[in-house]
Parts: structure tokens; C-alpha cells; sequence
């Protein structure tokens, strides 16, 4: 299943999706989840969470690095902790799936971005 068939079959169920802190996701339901969707939303969790918060508009590359890795890398040690790797590899092939832009806000710094539609005149 797609990502945005999947979100549009959450939604269809009245699931809402929220990106949290640590690459985690909050999905709010009325009633639980088929176990077939819930396994498919773990499967897509990167995906998912890079997607809803890119969806909120461009966002500073800094911070969602941080609050994917949360606490298991911090800037300026010469160090990763090994979860480190497979966590930002997660998050690097989200990117390239999403086909994620970079972009640069008002005060220079560089952002992510979901692709912009183009317009033919």
C-alpha cells in the first residue's frame, strides 16, 4: 500500500496521524485498528512521520533531525551510537521516497520541504 492510500485509508477509518518527538507517531482512532493497517503503519512509520511533518510546511533540516534521533546523537561529539546510523538511514530513505526538496526560510536556514507542484503556462 502507498503512503497516501494509507493515509486516506486511516483517515477513511477516523484515524488521525501525529508526528512526535523521536521519529514516533500518535495515531488517535475511535475504535482499534485492523491489525493488517497497524502493521502496515509500523512499516511505514519513517515515511509517515516525515510526511505529516512536512505537511505542516518547510521545516528546518536541524530540527527534524533532532527530533527524530531524540537523545541518541547530540551535535558536536565525534561519536554516533550505533542506533544513531540505522536511525538517520531510516530517515534518509523516507527523504528520498517523499522526493523531498530543500529549500531555505526567511532567516537562512535550510528546510525540507515536500515537492512543489509545478505549473505549466
Amino acid at each position: 500500500m502507498d503512503i497516501q492510500t494509507l493515509l486516506e485509508h486511516c483517515s477513511q477509518l477516523g484515524a488521525t496521524i501525529t508526528p512526535t518527538e523521536r521519529g514516533t507517531l500518535k495515531i488517535r482512532a475511535s475504535s482499534p485498528l485492523p491489525d493488517d493497517l497497524r502493521e502496515e503503519l509500523k512499516r511505514h512509520k519513517p515515511v509517515l512521520w516525515l510526511k505529516t511533518k512536512l505537511n505542516l510546511g518547510p521545516q528546518r533540516i536541524s530540527d527534524l533531525t533532532r527530533e527524530w534521533l531524540g537523545d541518541i546523537y547530540l551535535p558536536g561529539q565525534s561519536k554516533w551510537m550505533p542506533a544513531t546510523h540505522e536511525q538517520w538511514n531510516r530517515l534518509m530513505a523516507a527523504k528520498m521516497l517523499l522526493e523531498v526538496e530543500v529549500s531555505e526560510d526567511e532567516s537562512g536556514f535550510m528546510c525540507w520541504r515536500l515537492p512543489q507542484r509545478r505549473t505549466v503556462h
